[in-house]
């Protein structure tokens, strides 16, 4: 049998030479190289008859060939045409027999069709006193994601993040309730635990639990953070709430007396409950809220203005207890809507985060059943749910003549993914083709994608590299936390398991080139 690899990680570039690799032909063998594009994203060929890909692609074309060597490798190099947003599927052929009456051929590929990456300006604005940044460099190789913290491991972490000040500390929260803190450095041997609220946490849903945690701005000088978590009040039923703790000892530890509940909120279902909490740039508390659960918003949550479910909410949580509403908040005055809303239309804004550099808030929206999505939030804006799913109506509305619904900046079908999983704009300085990019994922697949925008602003998404392996029984989905430096932090979360595995930190290293 002969297999067909690609040297960089799936994903073409227009322009850009990629290296396909065949092993498994005899020794002196031609390999021939066979492409061609038409598959509009439809994903991997699902039948190959000679040299053509049944339903997906007309018949395939040479396009280069090379020699198997001693081990039976052969290398062809093939540049992509300008087929940006379909697929390019390509098989091996190995001539043998008269005429190639006994041919061998490899199982098909598809891989997407990228433009070139692009940033900056191209060239000097009209302005001689303004000079026009260089571009980074391309990133054009895999993102190599290896194990951090290697003896560290921990209980369904939700969200790691640095103290404001203490860039040699992290700080991790476990579903169960837990927040540990422990060592920036790949040799630290053990983790501290910083509180246990486990008693009031109720986790025992997979999207409950401790789901968010966030550090006050000034934490350097007042101590405070802010957890938000799911909790089971018996016959009331299930709540969100966000509390405030205090550290009084110097960011040791929360002292579990200093509690103040600041919100709260009734979940009618234990699915689809959200809760990532971050501040702003603008000093505010943001917390995102799923539409309840349930399946296709049974109350009709998204599109209310007068429910918190299915919202970004902001609020102010130092100028009055439990808090004040920011005075540009759209429905401040409380009149169109509740006051707390910042935006709304969304299914389940499950991880999200502001870039560090630009205040831009990037949301990862997962979707019902048909796409997943990923939108630029505005102050005001109304991204659609329940009467969109992506870019398309959702569940026959007729949403196309619905004035004021934003489309997602990108989104996919099902079954590329089932859970996007938001991430972040990398600001780090170790890879710097990355810069600028939107890194992100999904619950189902292997792969990190980065997200950029093209020569004309239309953005596009790009496989950067693979994944560590999930083959566990439990599925696992990866949720991409932290801002360091050197690159997100990673680490894996158990979903739908009995009994999960202890998760690990990872971390997105420097690009890894295929040799």
């Amino acid at each position: 049998m002969i297999t067909l690899t690609l040297s960089l990680a799936p994903g073409l570039v227009t322009g850009e030479v990629s290296t396909y690799t065949v092993t498994g032909a005899n020794a002196g063998e031609t390999v021939v190289l066979m492409a061609g594009s038409n598959g509009l994203g439809m994903g991997p060929c699902p039948a190959a008859i000679g040299m053509m890909c049944m339903g997906i692609v007309g018949p395939l074309r040479n396009v280069g060939s090379g020699i198997a060597d001693a081990n039976g490798t052969a290398t062809i190099q093939m540049t992509p045409p300008n087929v940006v947003g379909f697929d390019m599927a390509t098989q091996a052929v190995v001539k043998r027999g008269a005429g190639g009456a006994q041919s061998v051929l490899s199982d098909p590929r598809v891989d997407d069709v990228f433009p070139p990456w692009v940033s900056g300006l191209a060239s000097r604005p009209a302005n001689p006193t303004c000079l026009a940044p260089a571009d980074p460099p391309v990133f054009d190789g895999d993102a190599s994601v290896v194990r951090a913290f290697n003896a560290l491991t921990f209980d369904r972490p939700t969200t790691m993040a640095q103290p404001p000040g203490n860039p040699d500390l992290w700080w991790i929260a476990e579903q169960p309730g837990s927040v540990w803190r422990f060592d920036d450095d790949d040799a630290v041997l053990t983790a501290d635990l910083v509180i246990d609220i486990e008693a009031e946490v109720d986790d025992t849903g997979n999207e409950q639990g401790l789901l968010g945690m966030a550090f006050h701005p000034d934490f350097v000088n007042n101590g405070e953070v802010f957890l938000s978590y799911i909790d089971d009040r018996g016959a009331a039923g299930d709540f969100t709430e966000v509390t405030r703790y205090v550290s009084l000892d110097g960011g040791l530890t929360l002292d579990p007396t200093t509690k103040e509940m600041l919100f709260e909120l009734e979940q009618p279902f234990d699915n689809h409950n959200g809760g990532n909490i971050l501040f702003g740039p603008d000093g505010y508390l943001y917390l995102g809220l799923g539409d309840g659960g349930g399946a296709d918003d049974p109350f009709d949550t998204g599109q209310d203005r007068f429910e918190l479910l299915g919202k970004m909410i902001r609020i102010d949580v130092d100028s009055a207890f439990p808090y004040a509403i920011p005075p540009d908040n759209p429905f401040a005055d409380g009149v169109d809507g509740l006051p707390e809303i910042y935006a709304f239309g969304f299914r389940n804004p499950w991880r999200w985060s502001f870039d560090r550099s630009t205040g831009d808030l990037w949301v990862g929206d997962v979707g019902q059943n048909a796409r997943e999505e990923v939108d630029l939030v505005e102050l005001g804006g109304n991204y659609g749910w329940d009467l969109m799913e992506g870019d398309i109506c959702h569940g026959g509305a007729a949403c196309n003549s619905i004035p004021g619904l934003i489309d997602p900046v990108i989104d996919y079908p099902h079954p590329k993914g089932f859970s996007v999983i938001g991430g972040y704009v990398y600001r780090g300085s170790a890879i710097p083709g990355l810069v600028g990019r939107y890194l992100y994922t999904d619950h189902f697949v292997d792969d990190l994608w980065g997200l950029a925008f093209d020569e004309v602003g239309e953005p596009f998404c790009r496989a950067l590299g693979a994944l560590p392996s999930r083959s566990i029984p439990e599925r696992t989905r990866l949720v991409l936390e932290g801002e360091i430096d050197g690159g997100a932090k990673l680490e894996p979360e158990l979903t739908d398991g009995a009994e999960p595995p202890l998760a690990r930190a990872l971390r997105l290293g420097r690009p890894v080139h295929s040799p």
